[in-house]
């Protein structure tokens, strides 16, 4: 999923579970919850070798982090949702598993293999299920609408 959906589901999260070592658990479970829904973006780069890959899948972070950056500035500005440690913690539970997963495809750091091997569990939990680019990329947008819907 998109980060800007990782941390939308970071901010509901963190007005959940209002004690920030609790909203940070939570969030990065629900991260790995999120990413079992079938959503297109597994095969993106699938035919690319690995240099060229490897540059699109930082384009593509890096991108995506600037989104979520700036939706959320769009959030704590125009709406009347308060700022607190529990969202923070939340909202970075809820994308430090995608962050640790280029790390490691990047630098094979052992002590975080398991949080790799647990993202590509997510990922082909309904294996049979994966939907096209562009239909991922849908539902992405239907998840992102509904959390915001329900944020608001």
């Amino acid at each position: 999923m998109f980060l800007t959906v990782h941390a939308t589901s970071g901010i509901i999260i963190g007005q959940y579970f209002t004690n920030p070592i609790v909203a940070f658990i939570m969030g990065y479970l629900s991260h790995f919850v999120l990413d079992i829904i079938p959503h297109g973006d597994d095969k993106l780069f699938i035919h690319y070798l690995w240099p060229k890959r490897l540059k699109a899948l930082i384009t593509t972070a890096a991108i995506d982090s600037v989104l979520a950056i700036v939706w959320l500035i769009l959030i704590f500005v125009h709406t009347d949702t308060i700022y607190s440690t529990a969202i923070l913690t939340a909202i970075i539970g809820t994308v430090l598993p995608d962050f640790l997963l280029g790390l490691y495809q990047v630098k094979k750091i052992k002590v975080i293999k398991w949080n790799y091997d647990l993202s590509i569990l997510a990922h082909s939990f309904l294996k049979e299920k994966r939907p096209s680019i562009f239909w991922g990329f849908f539902i992405q947008i239907i998840f992102f609408i509904a959390l915001i819907i329900y944020l608001l």
